[in-house]
């Protein structure tokens, strides 16, 4: 089916996302943060999509929580 072709390249995009993040935060620790940011977004989207489990719900949640936060504090 189409849309699980799709879910599925988005759960690659996001490793891949994740890589660069780490790449780029070295160079520029906002523009990092702000690569993760649009990760755990798609990711919190992905995951409520397929209906995973609390736990997977929670997690996405929370590591967007806390990158909203340190950008937050980097930039205030």
């Amino acid at each position: 089916m189409l849309s699980e072709k799709i879910w599925d390249y988005l759960g690659y995009s996001i490793i891949f996302m994740i890589m660069l993040g780490q790449v780029v935060v070295s160079i520029d620790v906002l523009w990092g943060n702000g690569v993760y940011l649009i990760c755990n977004l798609v990711s919190v989207v992905r995951t409520f999509s397929l209906k995973r489990p609390a736990c997977d719900k929670v997690k996405d949640v929370a590591c967007l929580a806390l990158t909203l936060g340190i950008i937050l504090l980097k930039v205030f």
